[in-house]
């Protein structure tokens, strides 16, 4: 490699009589040393899936070759290891640096990403109302995002609970908005319907 050779020095002194004397040194140059990695990134974190850090890339040195031929020779993998759902998985980082000789040094990254955060909606009605029985409302239409999820699951249902007459009862309303991490957002409104 670059940085493992041979010298090879003669010296030689003549007198003016042209008689002289050789001495020969041999130096045999190995680069044997590691480079040095400054500033790894943190080796452990665990981040929601909205805020997954950016790739940053450590600094190394080392003792032949420079800093800019050192990320020139820099080799990266980024592995992704689902979990339970499609917004929790590991990152594994690696960063491998290798010198004009082999050397190398390694640094790692586990990223463990979660989603602990349900839906957000927006929209929902009073918990509890009371109309005449020709005075009830249409089902509100909610409006419902998620932090990783495009697109969560959205849910509703109605439920009747008669009362002495056919115009006085009870409607339970529930809407449920659910991600693809199982997290739950739950509006619910109970209307009481008299005559």
């Amino acid at each position: 490699c670059l940085y493992n050779y041979t010298l090879i020095r003669i010296w030689t002194a003549t007198d003016r009589c042209g008689n002289f004397a050789c001495c020969t040194q041999t130096v045999t140059v190995q680069d044997t040393e590691d480079p040095v990695i400054e500033e790894c990134p943190e080796p452990f974190l665990q981040v929601e899936c909205d805020n997954v850090p950016d790739r940053v890339d450590p600094i190394a040195h080392d003792n032949c070759t420079s800093d800019q031929e050192l990320l020139g020779l820099l080799e990266y993998t980024e592995v992704q290891s689902t979990h339970d759902c499609a917004d929790c998985y590991t990152l594994t980082r690696t960063w491998t640096f290798y010198d004009h000789c082999g050397n190398s040094a390694t640094c790692q990254q586990l990223i463990d990403v979660v989603d602990t955060t349900p839906p957000v909606v927006s929209g929902c009605p009073a918990p509890q109302i009371q109309v005449e029985c020709d005075n009830i409302p249409d089902p509100a239409q909610l409006q419902y995002t998620d932090n990783c999820d495009p697109a969560p699951l959205f849910n509703y249902f109605e439920v009747r609970t008669n009362g002495p007459c056919d115009n006085t009862y009870m409607l339970t309303r529930t809407w449920t908005v659910v991600d693809r991490c199982d997290n739950e957002t739950v509006c619910e409104q109970i209307i009481y319907v008299i005559d």
